[in-house]
């Protein structure tokens, strides 16, 4: 009837469990009642280890249910012998080892199943009431008993349909014996039906979950999984009412937690309000005290400093002007705003009405030029959103190119091509050059210095093309210096308050560079009438020069190959004498230059022996008259002796002084301590060391504070903001009314042309 599986754990099946199980709780009960012998341990344990193996077996529980009466009646007459035999052994006084054996039994399989078994504290209240008569001889057991009671196995893990019936078996002789008064809302009475007889079983609202755990370690510990089993079987109208009254308790609950917290919410709104009010009024508090405690701290930095306070009111005389004038700028400011805006408006009302004008006259013409008219515009303003679509393409474009620019900047193969593109460039040029140098040989002298002369007269014009354009640009250079120097000026009268000794300055500064240009004016113009009438008159005699050659040209004599061959070894030869004459020039100006500074340093030489000579003749008269007055042995020792007396009378005199500001030191010193002990155990010393704590501790913020106020000045200075949103808003209204000109131009145009 029984088998073995792999782990040599007995898979009994469910009939040969149950009828052994019914037969030993049979038999047991028997013995115990005949009073043969008291249930041992090992009895007890097996009967006990069956429960458990049949309890950790989910499979089992219908079998359970279905033999459920024939097991309750079991464990209950067990349950009764064995509680009666134990309390007529307790009323008798005997000593019973196995009552220690059993009740040691029951404890240690009860806590080696406890996730089994349901395990309630009125079961040990129960067990702890038995045996507080034997406490001495049962130490034991008890101990076990409070180590599980200690392990805190109270709490529900399964639910067993025979547990509530031994728990309230032994409620109910414990109350006839002991009156005992415990009460379970698990449990309640069956009543009696034909051939049974009256028990106590589980509500129906109570959920019957086993969990299906296999038994290790010769039946004694269970693993921990977290399947179930099927849970309750018997599911009828009582079932779900419990089930509906738990949830509907639940959502009761749940609601009443909701409100409450609603509730709280509401408080704390409310008390919300009411701390942000306080807040802002606490706020302009200490606002209020920030600048009393500023008012107070200047007065203290006045009083300390010794400030006249004449000089105060000056002060705060000159920031109520300015305070006075800076309304005034305010106000004008505002007014000027005022007008701008109403110019603006009427402005805007001038352009509106003269655009209605403007549209009734079109609107008069006739339809076919109206027509076109529409048409022209729309295809304007299909113009307009084609171009702004171009433009985003265009900056998207750009934006792309701008990327890859910045990839390519970082790329080495980017600086290796460029430097080879220089090179290439170099060499190309240096090519060109000796091409051209090569192609200049190869021709005729003649033809030669003609080109070379056409190429220098071409390299000279270049040049002064370019000086022209340097000098332009120099020129305005120095005039945007100027602008800029006005414009500096500018801000730093604004910056600085416009005050005006600084534009008296600035006036005074612009005056005097008026002045110098008018005083300079006639120097200059005639300097430029002059280099005008040099430039005429080298042109006049250039002209001259060119008149005469050509007038020469005639008189030469016949130009043959021998006279010209000639003539180039005379060209030759002078130009070879001229390079010579340069280079013999040259040299002979390095020279005098030579022997100009050796002339400089001669004449530089002969300063300086005259200076040194003459301080050479004043040290001689120094030592002579020294010498004078040396050679007066006599009187220089009487000098000497009588400055050493007087020197030793002051010695004396010095040192009985200074002993006697040594005395007064000392004594002024010891009364000084004195004052300071017994100023220092006044309450007056006490409360000033406190007040100069609190006043540095003061100072420390105040210096904090206007660190404070000086970063965030910094940070909320919005000068250069407004400049810019003045010059983006003139930008604007010129772009708008630029705008405005052109469509009014367009529309005067079409209306025109119509």
């Amino acid at each position: 009837m029984g088998s073995y599986n792999s782990d040599g754990q007995l898979a009994a099946t469910a009939t040969f469990v149950l009828e052994f199980f019914v037969n030993l709780l049979e038999l047991e009960a028997k013995l115990i009642r005949l009073q043969v012998r008291a249930a041992t341990f090992v009895e007890i344990s097996a009967v006990l280890k069956l429960i458990a193996l049949v309890l950790s077996n989910g499979k089992n529980m219908r079998f359970m249910f279905v033999r459920k009466d024939q097991i309750d009646a079991a464990i209950h007459a067990f349950l009764q012998t064995i509680l009666e035999r134990k309390l007529r052994d307790e009323a008798q006084g005997n000593d019973n080892d196995n009552e220690v054996n059993t009740l040691e039994a029951i404890a240690h399989t009860l806590r080696r199943h406890e996730n089994v078994f349901v395990l309630e504290a009125p079961l040990w209240a129960v067990t702890l009431a038995i045996t507080s008569r034997s406490k001495q001889r049962h130490r034991k057991c008890l101990d076990v008993l409070e180590q599980v009671l200690a392990n805190d196995l109270v709490p529900v893990l399964v639910v067993v349909p025979m547990v509530p019936l031994l728990l309230e078996g032994c409620r109910q002789l414990v109350l006839e014996q002991d009156k005992i008064s415990i009460r379970s809302p698990l449990v309640q009475q069956v009543p009696a039906t034909p051939g049974q007889t009256a028990g106590y079983g589980i509500s129906l609202n109570t959920e019957v979950n086993v969990s299906d755990r296999p038994v290790t370690q010769q039946g004694m510990m269970g693993m921990r999984v977290g399947s179930a089993g099927p849970g309750r079987q018997v599911q009828d109208a009582s079932f779900f009412k419990g089930k509906l009254h738990s949830k509907t308790a639940e959502i009761t609950s749940e609601i009443e937690k909701l409100q409450r917290e609603i509730e709280q919410d509401a408080k704390d709104k409310a008390q919300y309000a009411q701390l942000e009010r306080k807040y802002e009024t606490l706020a302009i508090e200490v606002r209020d005290l920030e600048g009393q405690l500023a008012d107070y701290n200047l007065a203290m930095d006045k009083m300390r400093s010794a400030t006249d306070p004449a000089e105060i009111r000056q002060v705060q005389e000159q920031l109520h002007q300015r305070n006075a004038r800076e309304a005034e700028d305010v106000d004008r400011v505002f007014i000027l705003r005022q007008e701008q805006e109403k110019s603006v408006r009427r402005m805007e009302d001038e352009m509106t009405e003269i655009h209605g004008k403007h549209q009734d006259k079109i609107n008069q013409l006739a339809p076919q030029k109206l027509k076109r008219y529409q048409e022209l515009l729309e295809e304007h303003h299909q113009t307009e959103v084609e171009i702004e679509a171009r433009s985003q393409e265009l900056e998207l474009v750009m934006h792309a190119i701008h990327q890859k620019e910045a990839e390519l900047s970082s790329d080495r193969y980017r600086d290796e091509y460029e430097a080879l593109e220089r090179q290439v460039r170099r060499l190309q040029k240096e090519r060109d050059a000796a091409a051209e140098d090569a192609k200049t040989a190869q021709m005729d002298p003649a033809e030669a210095r003609a080109v070379l002369l056409a190429k220098v007269k071409d390299d000279k014009s270049k040049m002064e093309a370019l000086e022209g354009v340097l000098q332009e640009a120099a020129a305005e250079k120095q005039e945007l210096n100027k602008a800029l120097a006005d414009l500096q000026s500018d801000l730093d009268e604004r910056a600085s308050g416009s005050d005006p000794a600084h534009k008296y300055e600035a006036l005074f500064a612009k005056d005097k560079e008026m002045t110098e240009f008018l005083e300079l004016f006639p120097a200059k113009k005639e300097a430029e009438v002059q280099s005008q009438r040099a430039a005429q008159g080298v042109i006049i005699q250039l002209l001259e020069h060119i008149s005469a050659g050509m007038a020469k040209e005639d008189k030469l004599p016949g130009t043959n190959a021998a006279n010209l061959e000639e003539m180039r070894k005379d060209l030759t030869f002078k130009e070879r004498q001229l390079e010579s004459s340069v280079t013999t020039k040259q040299r002979l100006t390095m020279e005098l230059q030579k022997r100009q500074a050796e002339l400089d340093k001669v004449n530089t030489l002969d300063a300086k022996i005259a200076l040194e000579l003459s301080s050479l003749l004043q040290k001689m008269d120094t030592m002579t008259a020294d010498m004078t007055e040396f050679g007066k042995l006599d009187s220089l020792q009487e000098v000497h002796a009588q400055t050493k007396q007087h020197l030793l009378r002051l010695k004396k005199q010095y040192i009985g002084r200074r002993d006697a500001m040594r005395q007064q030191v000392t004594a002024l010193s010891s009364q000084l301590e004195n004052l300071v002990q017994a100023t220092a155990s006044q309450e007056t010393a006490k409360n000033l060391d406190a007040l100069e704590q609190k006043l540095r501790h003061h100072e420390q913020n105040i210096f904090h504070l206007k660190e404070y106020i000086d970063s965030k000045s910094r940070e909320v200075d919005y000068e250069h903001l407004r400049q810019d949103c003045f010059r983006t808003l003139q930008d604007l209204n010129g772009l708008h009314v630029a705008q405005q000109q052109r469509q009014q131009q367009l529309n005067l145009g079409l209306v025109g042309g119509l």
